[in-house]
């Protein structure tokens, strides 16, 4: 029932609904936009200049909200909500696969160490899981950011002090998905490379290709926040169709020619 919380994959559906939800929000924000903008040229010209008289929450020549602002406002508030609710998901099970990956990993090599006695190859295997538990990725810069994000909403009159917090924390954690999905890739393929030998066929590092935060927040800005959309699909489908690689490989790792000329050794 919680799969979703413990992933074996990052649910590319998440990622869909998402980038849905976050493009309709995007058409009511404007929608609503236009609508400010023409009562309050509307108000100017009626000679009304104050700014509560002019604002679409209230309209007070008649005592209530506006139509237009009940049924876009509301909706497209709501339709934000869900974007934001799907993209922490992806977010999170970015997280939460690769940490399963490395996990997994470092469960078969304790297992194969256990089953020889080559102290070169144990010392491989614990330089490669040395290497791993470094990578680990923590997740309370996650929960940080939903939580800014959560309290921005709900005290609008502190809403930009949250919103430094939530893109702070958004930050760091971004930086650490992006730089252990890149090294990840690398370690893996550089012990692949040598102990499967010729099963290995080069290309597994390639897969993700290496991002730069400052980078991606600035093609973020500059696209009005479409290169967010695209990461959450691209980054979402490079993970996935890395752990189908990795798994194969990893299935043929106890099978190593040099884990089997050092049982003959011994």
């Amino acid at each position: 029932m919680y799969d979703f919380l413990e992933p074996k994959r990052v649910n590319i559906f998440f990622a869909y609904l998402a980038i849905a939800f976050g493009l309709f929000s995007i058409i009511f924000a404007v929608y609503e936009g236009i609508a400010l903008t023409n009562e309050y040229f509307q108000s100017m010209n009626n000679g009304e200049l104050t700014i509560s008289e002019t604002s679409t929450l209230y309209d007070q020549t008649t005592g209530r909200t506006p139509y237009f602002f009940t049924v876009a406002g509301l909706i497209g508030f709501i339709v934000s909500l869900l974007s934001f609710l799907f993209q922490s998901l992806c977010n999170y099970q970015w997280a939460k696969v690769l940490n399963r990956n490395i996990y997994e990993t470092n469960k078969l090599l304790s297992d194969m160490m256990n089953k020889t006695t080559d102290q070169e190859v144990l010392y491989d295997f614990q330089w490669m899981s040395g290497k791993l538990n470094t990578l680990w990725i923590q997740l309370w810069a996650f929960f940080g950011y939903v939580v800014m994000s959560i309290l921005g909403t709900i005290f609008t009159n502190m809403a930009m002090l949250f919103s430094v917090f939530s893109f702070v924390f958004l930050a760091y954690y971004l930086s650490q998905i992006f730089k252990v999905s890149n090294e990840l890739l690398r370690i893996k393929s550089q012990f692949y490379s040598f102990y499967l030998k010729e099963k290995y066929h080069e290309g597994l590092e390639y897969i993700i290709p290496y991002r730069n935060i400052f980078i991606f927040f600035m093609f973020s800005v500059l696209t009005l926040g479409i290169y967010w959309y695209y990461l959450l699909f691209k980054l979402s489908t490079e993970i996935n169709f890395f752990l189908d690689y990795d798994e194969k490989l990893m299935i043929q790792l106890p099978d190593s020619p040099l884990l089997k000329e050092a049982k003959n050794e011994d």
